[in-house]
């Protein structure tokens, strides 16, 4: 029977954007949105969005379409582009990724949903795990980084984390490098046989010795 997942609900995402870094834009940012600008202003918006997915996942497609959508809200009039990027863990000592980002921060961006939600999709694959560990925050790179320059992991960054209930974990060697300013802006998609269970700055986070 296909499962009919419950949506974000608005007040979390209202939520998510007003706990975003502000940012100040000036003409040359509102130029390339096609937005007269001659002074800066200020907006918010996260400087990155970053997914870690559960593996064993990739059935799920109704919900990472739930997903895909609420970030493009989320991200909505931030007048900058921004890099959306997906990770997959639970049964590798890394990181899983294609080597490759969504380029974001364009008027047209919401037409990519389908886009989206298929890599989360692919990434997650179908090797099922229930004891799934996050093993870094970001993948190793060189100096030059596969992400447009990005090596690590900002505090002007949301982490959206999909998963199963009591299935998540992160390695225990990440627990002093997850500063608060880095965990509130953390937002847990937790999944709950037929539910969805969304959560914002989650209070508490598991660790594990991998």
């Amino acid at each position: 029977m296909e499962i009919k997942y419950n949506k974000i609900p608005n007040s979390i995402i209202r939520k998510i954007k007003r706990e975003a870094p502000s940012y100040t834009y000036g003409e040359s940012f509102g130029r390339y949105n096609g937005i007269h600008s001659e002074s800066n202003e200020y907006t918010r918006s996260y400087k990155s969005i970053i997914i870690y997915v559960q593996n064993g996942l990739s059935d799920k497609f109704d919900l990472f379409i739930i997903i895909a959508k609420a970030i493009f809200k989320i991200q909505e009039n931030n007048y900058r582009k921004y890099p959306l990027l997906v990770l997959g863990f639970g049964h590798t000592n890394n990181l899983q990724h294609e080597k490759k980002y969504f380029d974001f921060g364009y008027q047209c961006d919401a037409f990519n949903v389908k886009k989206v939600a298929e890599t989360i999709s692919r990434i997650s694959g179908n090797t099922k795990i229930t004891k799934a560990v996050i093993p870094e925050l970001f993948p190793k790179t060189d100096i030059r980084s596969l992400y447009t320059g990005k090596i690590k992991i900002d505090s002007d960054d949301l982490l959206i984390i999909i998963g199963r209930k009591n299935e998540v974990f992160f390695s225990e060697d990440l627990r002093n490098k997850i500063k608060r300013n880095i965990k509130k802006h953390i937002f847990l998609v937790e999944i709950e046989n037929g539910n969805v269970n969304y959560i914002f700055k989650p209070k508490e986070l598991n660790f594990i010795n991998p």
